[in-house]
């Protein structure tokens, strides 16, 4: 489901998706803060309204086609940026191939502090789990106790009544499937122009080699490293986030040369963290680690 914000702004709309649990809480404060003339469309997992009728997607697949849909059907008539939260970064980048096949210009996808790991390839026995009621019940338990943490925080703009147990419960549902979709799926390579948001923590990971982001993002053309932790990012530092979305949503539409793939792409910081470089004679990783160290010791 997309709420939208800002339909009057004449900058190209941006498409911004959920987390693990289907949802997208901070809707009202981007709007804010990136200002009125950014277009702003935040996604929900289906059924995170509360809605008896709703449709759950069984895969990431058919959420992708579904988030597609709706998309069109709020008629952009030029460019669009499409992004993603947490682990809603792997729907965002199948969301993108979806509308790319259509014929769609999707000028970035953004990529908000995504796991270094996509699917649980380490874990084959996660789709049998799935099947498990007593498991799909202790999913409903971690669901509903993150939605009544999302509703504690003043600034979060919840989607359906929290004190109405019906819309509750069907929220729950929704956060449940979006979640089992999520949790087990690995994207194809995607060949369109990619943007990230990475904390110091999680960009070590995000940057090996052999995980999946390096592996199969063909164009990773800008990095944003933000000084705080995953938490942080969408919670007491959420203003990072806008800073950060603000600028690569800048960039979306400049015309920058194909980055060389033996580097990293055009890293940027804010506060304190320096400007990542990589050198020679020390491996990616390493560098991150000992950014996110020095970071991490002075805050």
């Amino acid at each position: 489901m997309i709420v939208p914000f800002n339909a009057a702004g004449r900058k190209p709309p941006f498409y911004f998706i959920h987390g693990l649990i289907g949802l997208m809480p901070l809707g009202q404060f981007l709007a804010t803060n990136l200002g009125e003339d950014q277009p702003l469309q935040v996604l929900h997992a289906e059924g995170m309204d509360g809605r008896a009728d709703a449709r759950f997607p069984r895969t990431a697949l058919e959420m992708a086609e579904l988030y597609a849909d709706q998309i069109q059907q709020t008629g952009p008539s030029g460019p669009i940026v499409v992004g993603g939260m947490c682990k809603g970064a792997l729907a965002a980048i199948e969301v993108a191939q979806a509308l790319r096949n259509r014929g769609a210009d999707i000028r970035a996808v953004i990529l908000a502090d995504p796991p270094a790991q996509a699917g649980r390839s380490a874990s084959p026995g996660f789709s049998k789990h799935l099947e498990d009621p007593n498991f799909i019940a202790h999913l409903g338990k971690r669901v509903r106790a993150q939605l009544e943490i999302h509703a504690g925080f003043p600034y979060n703009t919840m989607p359906f009544d929290m004190n109405d147990a019906g819309s509750l419960d069907m929220a729950v549902r929704a956060g449940v499937r979006c979640m089992s979709a999520l949790d087990i799926h690995m994207p194809k390579p995607y060949a369109g122009d990619v943007m990230a948001i990475m904390t110091p923590q999680r960009a070590p990971g995000f940057f090996q080699p052999n995980m999946y982001w390096m592996s199969s993002l063909a164009d990773l053309r800008l990095t944003q490293v933000v000084p705080c932790n995953h938490l942080e990012l969408f919670q007491s530092a959420r203003h990072e986030l806008v800073r950060a979305l603000q600028y690569l949503l800048s960039q979306a539409f400049s015309e920058r040369p194909a980055p060389d793939r033996n580097t990293l792409p055009d890293t940027h910081a804010f506060g304190d963290l320096d400007t990542f470089e990589p050198s020679r004679d020390m491996p990616i990783t390493e560098l991150f680690r000992k950014k996110a160290r020095r970071l991490l010791g002075e805050r």
